[in-house]
């Protein structure tokens, strides 16, 4: 089985939390996840940029049916998955100083 992911980082960060949660508690899939394909269109893109995928719609259609399955590396946070990245202390900061500039309508 394989998930499509159409989005950026933050879409990619909610499909594989979906996917760990629903798989741990399916007690016939033990540590057997589907793969996760994706298709980047989000703002920055990092985990797909990471993993060679392009931008373009085309040519990440072609890297999703012609390419290979990887294994990535998840971490854990206070109950929560990521692939990419994680920060603290000042990361956390900008991070949400930018979620309040978008809250009230800015860019």
């Amino acid at each position: 089985m394989r998930i499509v992911a159409i989005g950026g980082d933050g879409t990619i960060n909610e499909v594989v939390n979906g996917m760990i949660r629903v798989c741990m508690q399916d007690k016939d899939r033990p540590g057997n996840y589907p793969a996760l394909g994706i298709i980047p269109a989000g703002l920055g893109n990092d985990t797909a940029r990471g993993l060679g995928i392009p931008r373009g719609l085309k040519d990440a259609y072609t890297v999703l049916i012609q390419g290979s399955t990887r294994y990535i590396d998840v971490g854990e946070v206070n109950g929560r998955f990521f692939t990419n990245g994680v920060g603290v202390g000042y990361d956390g900061a900008v991070i949400s100083e930018i979620y309040e500039i978008r809250r009230k309508g800015k860019r």
